[in-house]
């Protein structure tokens, strides 16, 4: 294998593995669903709990196997952009009072869900690379 497809895998399978162990939480661990559906009560989108908890386990069970790889980080990144815009946005970028641009742009790159959402589009933009089902169909 070549850098980049090391770069490819490395990638796919860290996301994967965190997205696969946060939906598996939000699916199968009562506490956390009672504390998320909480959450999404108080950001009033209580409908979404469902569709946000088995996007997450189905999109990083997709990334770990490269399986549809660009169709579960697209997913991803709707979810994470619904997180960043719901509730990261007021409480870890505006709720810290940035003092100029370069403390906004500072504080943005420091929440993980910003930093996840940019290395799903690189998912997208590398593809899934060599050892993925994707990649024997491709």
């Amino acid at each position: 294998m070549m850098a980049l497809e090391y770069v490819q895998l490395g990638e796919r399978l860290a996301l994967g593995t965190f997205f696969s162990i946060s939906g598996a939480h939000k699916v199968f661990d009562p506490a956390v669903r009672l504390k998320m559906a909480g959450l999404f009560h108080r950001l009033k989108v209580p409908w979404a709990l469902p569709a946000v908890a088995g996007g997450e386990l189905a999109g990083g069970l997709g990334l770990i196997a490269g399986c549809l790889t660009s169709a579960a980080a697209c997913g991803l990144m709707v979810i994470l952009a619904g997180a960043i815009y719901l509730d990261v946005w007021q409480n870890d970028i505006v709720g810290k009072h940035p003092r100029d641009l370069p403390d906004w742009v500072a504080k943005t790159l420091y929440c993980p869900e910003v930093l996840m959402f940019w290395l799903l589009a690189s998912v997208i933009l590398l593809g899934p690379g060599p050892l993925s089902i994707d990649g024997w169909f491709l």
